[in-house]
């Protein structure tokens, strides 16, 4: 992951290794999943590398975070205009176990920018809670509406990035 992370801070999708080239295709959520893969292995086993490309991959989401007509916030992944619950979920997680790996790292401004990063994402979670317990799956910048349908898979990360922001970071707010 470290050698195919591309400089704005996303990474490399698809390689051909025959061609030996890289693919176009692209996925917001397994950007994000690769992210908090980098995250992780920076909590369990930090080096200036990882947490270099941690800092450069939240800043991607980060530069690509616009206001909703939902009045929150959250990453528009570039090329498109929904904003999927699994991608906010993953860079909360990535942010947690930033906070985690790196707590001795990290300056007071630092962990004030990360702190309001995962402020102003779990607030758009929130919003896109559903009253069965799930979460909405997407939300459409264009029109302002949420998907009230559930992804299994997005239900699990946001589940998981609720548990680990009260554990770690204090979020008590979330364990109901």
């Amino acid at each position: 992951l470290l050698n195919h992370q591309k400089a704005e801070g996303n990474f490399i999708y698809a390689r051909n290794i025959i061609l030996d080239e890289t693919e176009d295709d692209d996925n917001q959520v397994r950007q994000a999943g690769a992210l908090w893969g980098i995250s992780s292995l920076n909590r369990d086993r930090p080096t200036d590398s990882t947490r270099n490309a941690v800092v450069r991959g939240l800043d991607f989401f980060h530069r690509c975070t616009k206001p909703l007509r939902l009045g929150h916030s959250a990453p528009v992944y570039p090329g498109g205009d929904v904003v999927k619950s699994g991608t906010v979920a993953l860079v909360c997680l990535s942010i947690t176990e930033l906070w985690r790996g790196q707590e001795a790292y990290l300056t007071d401004l630092a962990r004030g920018l990360y702190d309001t990063w995962l402020t102003t994402y779990l607030e758009y979670l929130r919003a896109m809670e559903m009253e069965n317990g799930s979460w909405g799956k997407e939300y459409f910048t264009a029109s302002g509406e949420r998907l009230a349908m559930s992804s299994p898979y997005y239900d699990g990360e946001c589940l998981l990035a609720y548990c680990r922001a009260a554990r770690y970071m204090g979020r008590t707010e979330l364990v109901p």
